[in-house]
């Protein structure tokens, strides 16, 4: 009978951790939910479930309760714990085999005696063992360790990379909401403007004061401002079911955005060469890529350690099995590099780190080329932005209030009531789009140079 105790157990403490890291996302889920709900009910203005929400709060909350920042926060983890896997040395082995019933003197599990039959053969049972140790050669545990943590950097980079790329999302989200808000607000007004202008309108008609023809076409006009509503508030719903999504908030809850005009002041840029310095020095996917070339250096040295083979010591241990009762060895073992030597996989690790060269290259390129666009664009959205004549929209505002009065007591006629209503919807949500563009502009060069720029 054989018996082999083998100690590796590394398969079974990979699904151990597995274990741990599910049980934690669900129970830092529940807790994430208890405190988003105290976050709410302490530091923001809530009525049933609709939620105002300033930008500075939707990133507070962004950055606590983001499910996938806690993903990418366990991979961080996952990385570390290689590391500490990769310092480990491989179990012992140990061997054990014995003969239960000795053929000879009919006797079983007699392992204490060394007595001899007539014929000079011992009588007890035999026992053969050895423990062993594997060595491992040429610095493949340090390749190893080293390899995985700058694992662990390319994890922490991606993590800060995406809160890069979830806060511009989440920006982006945020100003979308705060114009299609504002187009809602500014339709429903004239909505109820020309309802109270349609109920004064019928009664005149019925009187026989006012044509048909007139009632009809102010309630063409009401039914087209209906329609906008119903498109901005598609397009409300979309956006506010992104930031939802970013910012971890139950499905029925309705945000509120708030406009803040001191996001709207212009700013002097650095020269374009100066954002590119920061840029290189900010830009976390530009790091990772970097690091990248340096795992895939690493993993180069790591197969050239591996066509070296590995060291196996240990002891060994016999009883009436060798010339004399009780056999005592040393046990030295090691494969032959006679013909694998790890010759494939250096080349592919060589291949490879001309491949993350290129990577980078072509991934630097890209980010500066992009740079230069959200540059470009935000001087453009900013000029024109600045130059829009704030008094002559504040003007056509205190116009449009007098507008109804106007038509009712003929000072205005129908057609110059129409054009100008029209006019005037469509210069207001031209503005709106026109501060979007220019929001936008701003956290697009954000984005690019992977820092906030404007304070």
């Amino acid at each position: 009978m054989v018996l082999i105790f083998n100690f590796f157990r590394h398969g079974l403490e990979c699904k151990a951790l597995l274990l741990i890291i599910l049980l934690k996302i669900l129970s830092i889920q529940e807790i994430l939910a208890q405190n988003l709900s105290t976050f709410l009910n302490g530091n923001l203005t809530t009525s049933a479930d609709t939620i105002t929400l300033a930008l500075e709060d939707a990133e507070s909350i962004f950055l606590k309760h983001n499910l996938r920042l806690l993903a990418q926060k366990m991979n961080i983890e996952e990385a570390r714990a290689q590391v500490i896997q990769s310092r480990l040395w491989d179990n012992p082995t140990l061997y054990l085999e014995t003969n239960p019933r000795n053929q000879i003197s009919n006797r079983y599990f007699s392992y204490g005696t060394e007595q001899k039959d007539a014929n000079g053969n011992y009588i007890g049972n035999e026992i053969t063992s050895n423990i062993d140790q594997i060595i491992k050669t040429a610095g493949k545990r340090s390749n190893l360790v080293k390899l995985n943590k700058i694992n662990v950097e390319i994890t922490e980079d991606d993590f800060y990379d995406l809160i890069r790329t979830l806060k511009f999302n989440l920006r982006s989200d945020y100003y979308l909401l705060l114009q299609f808000q504002q187009a809602i607000e500014l339709l429903q007004s004239e909505l109820n403007s020309l309802n109270f202008l349609i109920h004064n309108i019928s009664i005149q008609v019925n009187e026989g004061n006012m044509p048909l023809k007139d009632l009809l076409r102010i309630q063409a006009l009401a039914f087209d401002v209906e329609n906008s509503i119903r498109d901005f508030i598609t397009q409300r719903s979309n956006a506010e079911s992104e930031l939802k999504t970013i910012l971890g908030l139950p499905t029925k809850a309705k945000i509120i955005a708030l406009k803040d005009t001191n996001k709207l002041k212009a700013a002097r840029l650095p020269s374009l060469d100066s954002l590119a310095v920061v840029a290189i020095e900010n830009r976390f996917d530009l790091k990772a890529a970097i690091k990248e070339i340096e795992a895939a250096e690493r993993n180069f040295k790591l197969q050239r350690s591996l066509a070296y083979p590995d060291l196996d010591v240990g002891v060994t241990y016999t009883r009436y099995s060798n010339y004399i009762p009780n056999y005592y060895g040393v046990l030295l073992r090691m494969s032959l590099p006679a013909w694998n030597r790890n010759q494939g996989n250096i080349k592919t690790a060589e291949y490879s780190i001309t491949e993350q060269k290129a990577i980078y290259e072509n991934q630097l390129r890209e980010a500066l080329n992009d740079l230069s666009a959200a540059y470009i664009q935000f001087i453009k959205y900013q000029s024109v932005y600045t130059g829009f004549n704030k008094s002559f929209e504040n003007k056509y505002d205190l116009y449009f209030q007098s507008l109804t009065k106007n038509y009712e007591q003929h000072i205005v006629g129908l057609l110059e009531f129409i054009d100008f209503f029209e006019s005037y919807r469509d210069t207001k949500i031209a503005a709106f789009n026109l501060e979007q563009d220019f929001l936008q502009a701003k956290e697009q060069l954000n984005y690019s140079v992977g820092k906030d720029l404007f304070k």
